[in-house]
């Protein structure tokens, strides 16, 4: 058990929801921290601490996290609080009283159950039940507790472990309905972090326990494959037979047999005619040395292949080495993350699948090649720093690079690279690690940009509002009337713009968080466009046409469809400031209503097509800046006709304009609409 003092590098010394922030903005903001901090690392005993650095003193004052063994007992991993009284306290009732499973309240319940405990009051007789022996209910109760949360730690139906945040009368500071969402979406990522922090910590001690034991081992063992060829041979194997690593490609067994004592049928047709196989018979190596061996061989049937294990000596203890081997070749042929194998020369002797989705190549291409064919010429010299490092014993984590792929593009990557040692601990080569963060760096830069843009969009209007305000006191104070109203005008639509501004930031919160709820009911769509199009045409210099009739009425938001008119409308109307129309019309197609808005402006290169309804995007040019806007109202409006089962597209040539199309569903129930958004 472990206890630290913690602070968050982002929020330290705050509340998550101080009154003057928007909640959801700074819970949306504290939750995208936890997943960045928590996706960094796949080091379990790193991501505890960081769990606890991450929880206090933001979520709490108290913050203990509890687990279940495979043998289901309870064990406490850490306890973080940065009162130290406080701490040794929390620390010494944890050592007094065990947690039971059985328990009716408290950690034990939820570790049973599965269900959080939420006491928005923690009163004496709640800590009472936690704690009834009454030394223990005193000392929990002189560290002042006001509050408290526990939460489970799983995925799907797995329960791992428990959360429990206390806050106490130093913050004076109690939970609500919105601490406990945050806490088990934080318990949510942590789960997932764990988890994954476990598999990975699993999987490289495996990987190392099959290098120390296959290259390590006294014992001359030969794998091959399910045409007879040898595809590997350790070490001592290779000295046996006097042959490099890279000679023994596409050779067989029987080629290194002594003619006078080869046995008929050849070696490899016993192996296939038999689940194992022994035998007695002479090797020659390539320099004629010759070998008299007791060889072994059993055929193992993987999901996707049949292998032959072939020891020449003694299996007793090699054969249980192969079988961890083939499981552990499986998982990490399974992972996604590029994992390669190399040699201290550079060679490269294992490449998983996530290496052949990640760099393009198949292995069969690069087993036995030197590592620098994706190495772009630039960053050649890594390969050197790197060896020296390692050579040296010391590891390299989340390394940010770029590397070639196959297709000769460069993509970003970080990368954790580590020494392989053999049974006597000599380093023998190097485990790469690779990870393709090229869209994640993508989301990033748009995030920035978005911050940027951002700024400038929500400093105009208020600029614009504080500058008017002067005038209008001026004017006030000179009793001229007619200019107050025309100024008072203008703040107006400062403020329209700017409170515009905010309703699309709150709404990509609700999307991003599932909580976009749509009111549906029957409306007619051809009322709807007819009511945009006259609130817009009051703005427009442009003529702004409607064309089409009334259909029945469908199911839908009107109000966000409404909203999603206004924003397609307002783009027409910004991008074609030269053009004299705008049409609007609305027609049917099969089962669906189509509606289209077509202006003739500056038009879209279609390259952009496939991005432009994505977060934050904005499309670069010289104009662009000239027409503001933060890259969300297409985002929006997109989410919003796709919950409603319907579809987005636009058709568009630059200098020729742009046309924006939507469908909306005939036969779509409202129930059921309402359903699928559940």
């Amino acid at each position: 058990m472990s206890s630290n003092q913690s602070s968050s590098a982002q929020f330290r010394g705050q509340h998550l929801l101080p009154s003057a922030v928007s909640p959801t903005t700074k819970m949306v903001s504290f939750l995208n921290l936890v997943h960045q901090e928590l996706s960094s690392s796949l080091d379990y005993e790193k991501t505890i601490q960081r769990l606890g650095k991450l929880a206090v003193p933001v979520l709490a004052d108290l913050f203990m996290i509890d687990a279940l063994n495979d043998e289901g007992r309870i064990e406490t991993l850490a306890i973080f609080n940065q009162d130290q009284k406080s701490l040794q306290i929390a620390l010494q009732l944890r050592k007094e009283q065990p947690i039971s499973l059985k328990a009716t309240h408290g950690i034990g319940k939820v570790l049973r159950t599965g269900l959080a405990e939420f006491f928005p009051n923690l009163e004496p007789e709640v800590i009472k039940k936690l704690y009834p022996k009454s030394s223990h209910f005193r000392a929990a109760i002189a560290t002042k507790p006001l509050s408290m949360i526990i939460t489970p730690v799983k995925t799907r139906n797995k329960i791992f472990g428990a959360f429990t945040f206390v806050t106490n009368q130093q913050s004076n500071r109690k939970y609500s309905h919105i601490d406990l969402s945050i806490a088990q979406d934080f318990a949510h990522s942590a789960a997932l972090a764990l988890h994954n922090a476990y598999l990975f910590s699993e999987t490289q001690q495996v990987s190392l326990r099959y290098e120390h034991l296959f290259r390590g081992i006294n014992e001359a063992v030969i794998i091959l494959n399910n045409k007879g060829k040898i595809i590997d041979a350790n070490p001592t194997a290779q000295k046996m037979l006097s042959v490099s690593e890279r000679d023994f490609g596409n050779q067989s067994l029987n080629q290194f047999c002594s003619h006078k004592n080869q046995p008929h049928p050849t070696i490899f047709s016993q192996l296939q005619n038999h689940r194992t196989w022994q035998t007695e018979l002479y090797l020659r190596s390539k320099n004629k040395q010759l070998f008299y061996v007791e060889l072994r061989a059993q055929k193992i049937l993987l999901p996707k292949e049949t292998i032959y294990s072939v020891v020449l000596h003694d299996l007793t203890e090699s054969k249980r080495t192969f079988e961890t081997n083939a499981r552990l070749a499986a998982i990490i042929a399974s992972s996604d993350e590029a994992i390669i194998g190399l040699s201290l020369s550079h060679t490269v002797t294992s490449w998983n699948k996530g290496a052949e989705k990640t760099f393009g190549y198949l292995a069969s291409e690069v087993i036995g090649k030197q590592i620098n064919f994706i190495y772009p010429k630039h960053l050649q010299h890594e390969l050197l720093h790197f060896s020296k490092i390692v050579k040296d014993g010391q590891s390299i984590d989340h390394f940010q690079t770029q590397r070639l792929h196959k297709n000769g593009k460069l993509i970003d990557i970080s990368i954790s690279i580590s020494p392989i040692r053999d049974a006597n601990g000599q380093i023998i080569g190097t485990s790469t690690i690779s990870r393709d963060i090229t869209e994640r760096l993508k989301i990033e830069k748009r995030k920035d940009e978005f911050l940027s843009v951002a700024s400038h969009e929500l400093k105009t209007p208020i600029t614009s509002i504080k500058a008017y305000a002067q005038i209008l006191e001026k004017y006030f104070i000179d009793q001229d009337k007619s200019k107050c109203m025309v100024i008072s005008k203008k703040m107006n639509r400062q403020i329209d713009r700017l409170s515009q501004l905010v309703y699309d930031l709150l709404d990509i919160s609700k999307i991003e968080l599932g909580q976009m709820q749509l009111n549906y009911e029957k409306v007619c769509l051809y009322d709807l466009l007819k009511e945009a199009v006259a609130d817009m045409q009051a703005f427009a210099k442009q003529r702004i046409t409607l064309v089409g009739r009334r259909y029945a009425p469908i199911c839908a938001d009107a109000y966000r469809v409404d909203q999603v008119m206004i924003n397609l409308l307002t783009n027409a109307i910004k991008y074609s400031p030269s053009s004299k129309e705008i049409k609007v019309s609305q027609k049917k197609i099969g089962r669906q209503l189509q509606v289209s808005i077509q202006d003739f402006g500056i038009g879209i290169d279609p390259k952009h097509f496939d991005q432009i309804f994505s977060r934050f995007y904005r499309i670069e040019g010289k104009d662009s800046d000239s027409y503001g806007g933060l890259g969300l109202g297409l985002y929006i409006s997109h989410q919003i006709i796709q919950r409603h089962g319907g579809s987005m597209w636009v058709e568009s040539s630059l200098g020729k304009g742009s046309t924006f199309y939507f469908t909306l569903q005939i036969d779509k129930k409202c129930e059921e609409l309402k359903d699928n958004q559940k």
